[in-house]
Order: C-alpha cells, then sequence, then structure tokens
C-alpha cells in the first residue's frame, strides 16, 4: 500500500466519522503523493464544502471532472460544491451529468433535488428526492429532501412521518459530506 493509499484510507474513515476537519488534511497529503488523482479532488471538494469553504472546494471540483469527466463522482462532487455556491443552475447541469453516466446513484439524485429547491422547482425535486429512494429506501438525506419538497408544495401531512428527528443530523438528515464508498477512476489513455 502506497502513502497516498494510507491516506486515502485513513481519509474515508474519517469522513465516515463525520471528522471532515480531520480528513482535509489525510487527503491533501495523499495528493501530495498523488496530484492527479480524481477520486482525491473529488473527496477533497466534498471535504472542504462541508467545511463551509466552497469557494475553496470549486478547483479541488473542477480538476476531478477534468482529470475524469466521464466519472460520475467527480461530477456529483462538483454538484455538491455548486449547491453550496448557492449556484443551482450549474449543480442542476452537473447533477444531471453525474445521472447520465451513472444513473442508479442516488447522491446525484439527492445533488439534483438540492439545486430543484435552490431554484424553487419543487415538484421537480420532489421527483429527484423520489427516484434516489427508487434506487436506495434508506437513503436518509433523500427521505429528508422528500419531506421537505413535500412541504413546500404545501403537502404537510405526507411529510410529518418521513422527516429525520435525530439531533446530531445535517441539513437534510445526513452528515453534509455522505462519504460513498471509493470507486476506482475510469483508466485513462
Amino acid at each position: 500500500m502506497t502513502s497516498a493509499d494510507a491516506a486515502r484510507s485513513r481519509a474515508l474513515l474519517l469522513l465516515r466519522q463525520g471528522r471532515a476537519d480531520l480528513a482535509e488534511p489525510e487527503l491533501r497529503r495523499a495528493l501530495a503523493d498523488a496530484p492527479d488523482d480524481p477520486d482525491l479532488h473529488a473527496y477533497l471538494a466534498l471535504v472542504l464544502a462541508d467545511l463551509d469553504r466552497a469557494a475553496e472546494a470549486l478547483p479541488e471540483a473542477e480538476r476531478a471532472v477534468g482529470l475524469a469527466p466521464d466519472w460520475a463522482f467527480t461530477h456529483y462532487a462538483r454538484a455538491v460544491v455548486l449547491n453550496r455556491l448557492d449556484r443551482p443552475k450549474d449543480a442542476l447541469a452537473a447533477a444531471r451529468e453525474a445521472l447520465r453516466l451513472d444513473p442508479a446513484d442516488p447522491d446525484a439524485h439527492t445533488a439534483l433535488a438540492i439545486a430543484h429547491l435552490g431554484l424553487r422547482q419543487r415538484q421537480e425535486a420532489l421527483d429527484a428526492a423520489e427516484a434516489a429512494l427508487v434506487v436506495d429506501p434508506e437513503h436518509t438525506g433523500a427521505a429528508n429532501l422528500r419531506a421537505l419538497a413535500l412541504v413546500q408544495l404545501g403537502r404537510r401531512d405526507e411529510a410529518a412521518p418521513l422527516v429525520n428527528t435525530t439531533p446530531d443530523a445535517g441539513l437534510f438528515g445526513a452528515p453534509a459530506t455522505p462519504a460513498p464508498e471509493p470507486v476506482p477512476a475510469p483508466a485513462t489513455q
């Protein structure tokens, strides 16, 4: 195992534990050894966004997309960052590209739902959240986004039993930066 691999493993473990603050230096260490790794740039973008440093996260997300334009995860990371920067139109495009590349990615569906909410497209947000739940019925973020869209559509009675009331839940009922399982980047030519 290389030092970049070890740092990546530590960073992903820290992300799963909700410790983005500790994951950042691990990802930066890994990037020092593997500066062209799109996976690492995408995770660093998500970590920085989670740490309310979305402006700093955007170049990382864009670097990830540039290194792996045919990889859904990099577009998902970019969508998350753009949502954090309150750029829902751009986030919508990034989430749609992630879904074009991987239609079964529930996280990309949630990024799409957030972008739709940012554009006040409540029905489309509900549709995206429900699409995420079709793929992963236990996806807490998607369930809470569904509830939020229902409330905004005036359907509070349908939303009430869906809201996650976990005290340590993030904005949408899950940690702000989900730590998806690592997926190997596509081979470059």
